[in-house]
């Protein structure tokens, strides 16, 4: 079996005042990140036009399935990361940046503040609800209440995560795949973490058997599972997998 080449990356942490370009390029990379991968049937007459793909149908969800809201949902949690949390990207010299993750370190969350909501989160909810009334309605009466249910048995409650250093967002342009972008990421993330922290622990969601995959080949163990169901008028499920990775001493 042929070995993957192993790109020459570099990985940063944006800073808060990041420039535009710099939050902008990370959005695009965060996106199309997510749109290669199995097709959906989406509701949308605009994403249906536009033939938009995506790896996971959880993405979809998080939009009702307009995908043509996808920017904003990914340029939003960016945005919240650089208030409150950690954006890092992966660059390729010649190239730029070709992958990207937001964290959120212990006490953190992507929307813990105000200030972290009207980055973007309160105007893409208004969006939807726009072109869904019951979005508001799933997020509050399905979403979150199969994710608190899943986060509590996996998790054992929410202060684990509170305590830990959680993945938000990570992917890679889709060309640079499997060349070990991702793994250079990660891999900067947690010493990143542990050079603010110590020894800490980490945790995450993923929606794909290969995501759940790549992580557990990093040291991260799955700690529960759960079908997660789409907005009502979607008709769809997904699977969703918690895993955490606790440091020995």
């Amino acid at each position: 079996m042929t070995k993957e080449l192993q790109l020459p990356v570099t990985v940063r942490a944006l800073k808060r005042d990041a420039s535009e370009e710099d939050v902008e390029a990370l959005t695009t990379v965060l996106v199309d990140a997510f749109r290669e991968g199995n097709s959906l049937t989406m509701s949308s007459p605009a994403s249906i036009e536009k033939g938009l793909i995506f790896s996971d149908k959880m993405t979809s969800f998080l939009v009702g399935g307009f995908m043509e809201l996808l920017p904003d949902l990914q340029r939003c949690q960016v945005k919240s990361a650089l208030i409150d949390g950690k954006a890092y990207v992966s660059e390729l010299e010649g190239v730029g940046i070709i992958g990207g993750a937001v964290w959120f370190g212990p006490g953190q969350d992507c929307t813990g503040t105000e200030e972290q909501r009207s980055a973007g989160l309160n105007q893409l909810m208004e969006s939807l609800k726009e072109k869904d009334p019951d979005i508001p309605k799933w997020f509050s009466e399905t979403f979150f209440v199969q994710y608190s249910a899943l986060a509590l048995g996996a998790l054992e409650g929410p202060d684990y995560k509170l305590a830990s250093w959680h993945c938000q967002l990570l992917g890679v342009l889709p060309s640079y795949q499997r060349k070990g972008v991702g793994t250079a990421l990660v891999t900067f993330v947690e010493a990143d973490a542990h050079k603010i922290n110590g020894l800490i622990n980490f945790c995450l969601e993923t929606q794909t058997e290969g995501t759940r995959v790549f992580y557990e080949n990093m040291g991260y163990v799955t700690r529960g599972q759960a079908i997660m169901d789409s907005p009502k008028h979607m008709k769809e499920t997904s699977p969703m997998w918690i895993l955490s990775k606790e440091p020995k001493p």
